[in-house]
């Protein structure tokens, strides 16, 4: 509200305007070094930048370790049947023994001599031979072993796939009663002189040995599924 002048008159003049230059500008001031910006960060070394110090080159490889010699039963044993032994050589560490049928049994008798008196294991295999029949042959290996010493023989005697028969080792081993006849069952190899020779795991009037390679599966047993077998 405008005052009134002397009197009583309105001065109608407006009020004088301000000059920009007459408003007072605050002073500026320093920022603070903690609201400064950041300074950046020093520059590090990447790893692909850094320094690749060479490999150090390979060692030699170790001389392979000259080969053990045979046991001495394998030298003896030669000597004693000559050529009724058709092969030996160490396996998995045990001296191993392929015999002839025939001289099986004496072979077997004279390792049991020598401590070897536990049939640990005794198992047949099958060897069919499809592009010479001829050769195919089955076989059975008696892993023998000595409970004193903890050592190990094995022996495997062949026969023609024609002519399936071995002689029994249980006048030797007793213990080799049962898993003759198993092999007898499953892979049909005669077991001459065994003392109780038939089927443990098939039926009696089961025809063929179901381990044998040429086997065909029947999918149930009966009069009739069994003639399939033929």
């Amino acid at each position: 509200m405008t005052d009134p002048l002397p009197g009583g008159q309105i001065d109608s003049q407006p009020p004088a305007a301000t000059s920009p230059d007459s408003v007072p500008v605050p002073e500026a001031r320093p920022v603070p070094a903690a609201e400064a910006a950041p300074a950046p960060a020093p520059e590090t070394k990447t790893a692909a930048a850094a320094e690749v110090k060479p490999a150090p080159p390979p060692k030699p490889a170790a001389p392979a370790p000259p080969p053990l010699p045979d046991p001495p039963i394998i030298a003896e044993l030669k000597a004693e049947f000559g050529d009724a032994i058709l092969d030996a050589a160490v396996v998995d560490r045990k001296p191993t023994f392929v015999v002839e049928r025939v001289h099986a049994v004496s072979f077997a008798q004279a390792v049991s001599a020598r401590g070897f008196d536990y049939p640990a294991c005794i198992s047949g295999v099958d060897w069919p031979d499809a592009k010479a029949p001829e050769n195919s042959y089955r076989e059975t290996v008696y892993h023998l072993r000595n409970m004193s010493t903890g050592e190990w023989v094995v022996l495997k005697a062949r026969c023609p796939s024609s002519d399936p028969w071995l002689y029994s080792l249980y006048p030797v081993y007793r213990g080799a009663d049962w898993s003759e006849r198993e092999i007898y069952d499953l892979f049909g190899i005669e077991f001459r002189g065994h003392p109780d020779l038939r089927r443990i795991l098939m039926p009696e009037d089961w025809t063929g040995h179901p381990l044998l390679k040429s086997y065909r599966l029947s999918t149930y047993y009966s009069p009739a599924g069994n003639e399939r077998q033929k």
